[in-house]
């Protein structure tokens, strides 16, 4: 199944929805809820969404239901939206196949990333609600000539982004109970522990007196190791954008981070020590960890909240049951360590998680675990939070994002 050229997507699809009677979603996240937010906007009503498990406390999703996939029986008029992203078109393709579903448009990332970018919904609905929490993640605020992984904000853009925030919304703590909030919220939260985030942004959250919470990847502690995706794109762009992995030619820079993120930490380490050797590549200092001094005092902040976030940020579905309890407990143990007190709160490294991955963080009494999945927050799953990216931007697009994410995630759940 190929996907259509963004130039034209468009047209075709609104083409694509004109030849059905009934039109259903595949797709019921980020992508099937902002096509189908679109096509309100061209007058046209999706059927329903459909899942392949569905959420018994999420009967309907923008106002219309939420099926499981299972439950139709596709007719020669229905049609249906891919709209999911590159990662699980492949597995929900095959799916369809079985169910003998032939009228399928893929949704391309391209497509709705340039509705998100060029503000085209203007939200004439209000969808009703009672997720009232939208969790913001960040990962550094620093200016960088080049944003390889796209997860700076500059320091100018963070200092906007958190006036806007301190002047238009409630923003309370990670640690509060969001089940009880009644009015829209926002939360601030941290990734990684990157040592710009302590010079930079903490005086821009004191000065607005923002709360936020810093979810620490603790095997840097004490170095001045850059995280090993860092590592990756120096060695990467310093070796002729190539690079080998078990035997395997990587040219792409994404394919390479994908091999390398399923690893244990040894393994890994062994890989990129032997090419920063090789082509003499030593840590950058503006891509350090905080060093411990500044994780106490980071931490005796009482805006400030640290939580764990692994030892060296795998995959953690990756690894074997002996590496994920590795990873979870010595983070969290020197994490309590350094700061002196209990850490209660953990995110999974890149969202990734698995049932595994969910029952040790069970024995250990965590919850609350935030992903990397954009949404809203307040009833739902405490072993899958939303969070969502904030990328540099200026206060009016900024304001933008804000409004699509309440818009496109309200849910009601039971």
């Amino acid at each position: 199944m190929s996907r259509v050229r963004v130039s034209t997507t468009d047209r075709l699809l609104v083409e694509f929805c004109k030849n059905y009677s009934s039109i259903y979603c595949y797709g019921a996240g980020k992508f099937g809820r902002v096509t189908a937010l679109y096509l309100q906007e061209k007058g046209i009503e999706i059927t329903a969404f459909l899942q392949t498990e569905v959420d018994p406390s999420l009967p309907r999703v923008l106002g219309y239901p939420l099926l499981s996939l299972d439950s139709i029986a596709f007719h020669p008029d229905d049609g249906v939206l891919l709209a999911v992203s590159d990662r699980y078109a492949g597995e929900m393709t095959a799916r369809l196949e079985v169910l003998h579903c032939k009228n399928v448009f893929p949704i391309s990332s391209d497509f709705v990333e340039n509705i998100l970018l060029q503000r085209k919904l203007t939200f004439h609905k209000n969808p009703p609600s009672n997720q009232n929490v939208l969790p913001l993640l960040y990962h550094r605020v620093v200016d960088l000539e080049n944003d390889v992984w796209n997860i700076a904000v500059s320091p100018e853009h963070f200092e906007e982004q958190m006036n806007y925030l301190s002047q238009k919304y409630p923003i309370i703590r990670y640690d509060d109970d969001w089940s009880k909030v009644k009015e829209k919220s926002l939360v601030v939260t941290f990734d990684d522990g990157y040592a710009d985030d302590f010079y930079n942004a903490l005086p821009i959250l004191e000065k607005y007196r923002v709360p936020a919470i810093f979810f620490i990847t603790s095997g840097n502690i004490g170095t001045e190791n850059e995280f090993w995706w860092d590592r990756l794109e120096n060695i990467f762009r310093r070796n002729g954008n190539r690079i080998v992995i078990d035997d395997k030619p990587c040219s792409n820079l994404k394919e390479a981070h994908a091999s390398l993120k399923t690893m244990n930490r040894a393994d890994r380490e062994s890989i990129l020590s032997t090419y920063e050797q090789r082509l003499s590549i030593g840590p950058r200092k503006d891509f350090r960890s905080m060093n411990e001094q500044e994780i106490v005092e980071l931490s005796r902040n009482p805006l400030v909240t640290i939580g764990a976030h692994t030892v060296s940020h795998p995959s953690l579905p990756g690894l074997s049951a002996r590496e994920i309890e590795q990873e979870i407990n010595e983070s969290f143990d020197s994490l309590t360590t350094l700061v002196g007190k209990k850490i209660q709160y953990f995110s999974y490294p890149l969202g990734d998680y698995s049932a595994s991955v969910i029952s040790r963080l069970k024995q250990k009494a965590i919850n609350k675990v935030p992903t990397v999945s954009a949404g809203l927050a307040g009833t739902g799953d405490t072993y899958r939070m939303p969070r969502n990216v904030v990328r540099d931007w200026n206060p009016e697009q900024f304001g933008y994002f804000l409004d699509l994410t309440w818009n496109v995630f309200a849910e009601e759940r039971l």
